[in-house]
């Protein structure tokens, strides 16, 4: 048998809409040495009869049926054992993907030598049509020229790794030697399963390249694994970013104080942002209260962002809660006057004033929440 460069490991649930073009898409990819590894996931559509109509057109596709419904993450993971490809890349059932996709990125981590390598991708909200740059590629196309290539050494380090975690898993083409060897796999939690994957595939390499060119549309649709899992206090971004913390690769106080940064804004911006009950913040916020013990009491740990430390020391004693505000913003902010009155027995108030954010200059006005 031939080596097969490529593996497309796709799991398709209830895609049937759009399954047929995205399968196209791959189809017609301007590389031609790769295997398409459907995992059909028992959606109760026309997606499993349409992956077989493919893998009987094309040798390259090969479709496998789940016995239940398991999940994304469960399907992909069951998709990486089938392959056998050099690289993997894991595409999403309902997006589109530019003819150039594949040869783009295997010729530019061959060529780099690296083990992952990176493309931009768009966002379209099929709501009102809007386009908007996935992710950390709205800091790097300020810094990497359109169409360029950017090769970066050792991400793990304090000065790289804030612009180099990318948390997309449809974007990336990594060596499979790579994933095997580090342990990687998708986490089975009902959402943000692919954050540690994403996280560690990018913290753990050598080398990785980043191709500023819109390689793949991503579709948002109303409703989306995570968007429609605001309301409810579920945990699994808490699991993922403790998956990654407890890596015995992730050493040194500094990498671990920047790693805790990112995941209380990340955390925090997903808790307050959007509506969720009171019982799902506090499950929320109970959880990273534990990620902070577990991590966070380190002698030698660095400081935390002002935010963070003044969300952390709140937790410490009681539940509480901050403002909409998107954690990318959050990130970057500084503090400027924050105030605070606590009700031990009863509710929390947080009253805070004002934060700046140093990139954009707007000032954000937290309004007074109350639990």
């Amino acid at each position: 048998m031939d080596r097969i460069e490529i593996s497309v490991i796709i799991p398709v649930y209830r895609a049937e809409k759009h399954l047929r073009e995205t399968l196209e898409n791959i189809r017609n990819q301007t590389f031609s040495n790769f295997e398409v590894i459907l995992v059909d996931d028992c959606g109760y559509d026309r997606s499993y009869e349409i992956s077989k109509e493919f893998s009987s057109l094309d040798v390259r596709f090969r479709t496998i049926r789940n016995d239940r419904n398991i999940g994304a993450a469960a399907s992909r993971n069951r998709g990486f054992e089938e392959a056998v490809g050099e690289y993997i890349i894991f595409l999403d059932a309902d997006d589109t993907y530019d003819s150039q996709l594949l040869e783009t990125l295997y010729l530019n981590v061959i060529r780099n030598n690296a083990e992952v390598a990176l493309c931009r991708s768009d966002i379209v909200d099929v709501r009102d049509g809007s386009i908007s740059i996935f992710g950390q590629w709205r800091r790097l196309t300020r810094m990497i020229p359109e169409n360029e290539v950017w090769v970066v050494d050792a991400p793990l380090t304090i000065d790289n790794m804030p612009l180099f975690i990318d948390l997309a898993a449809w974007n990336k083409l990594i060596k499979r030697e790579f994933l095997r060897r580090n342990h990687i796999r998708f986490q089975e939690l009902d959402s943000y399963n692919d954050l540690s994957f994403s996280m560690l595939s990018c913290l753990l390499a050598q080398r990785l390249v980043f191709v500023n060119r819109s390689l793949i549309t991503y579709y948002k649709y109303n409703g989306n694994s995570i968007s429609s899992q605001r309301e409810h206090g579920n945990c699994g971004i808490v699991e993922a970013y403790n998956a990654v913390l407890e890596r015995p690769e992730i050493t040194g106080s500094a990498i671990k104080c920047e790693l805790l940064n990112r995941a209380i804004n990340n955390i925090l911006g997903i808790c307050f942002n959007g509506r969720r009950t009171r019982d799902g913040r506090i499950a929320i916020l109970s959880a990273l209260k534990e990620l902070w013990n577990r991590f966070g009491c380190d002698s030698g740990m660095g400081e935390l962002d002002p935010i963070c430390d003044y969300c952390i020391r709140k937790i410490q004693n009681s539940v509480f809660e901050l403002s909409d505000m998107d954690a990318d913003e959050i990130n970057k902010a500084v503090l400027l006057n924050i105030s605070a009155s606590v009700e031990i027995e009863g509710s929390i108030s947080i009253v805070p004033n004002n934060m700046w954010h140093e990139h954009t200059g707007r000032s954000y006005a937290l309004g007074q929440l109350t639990i």
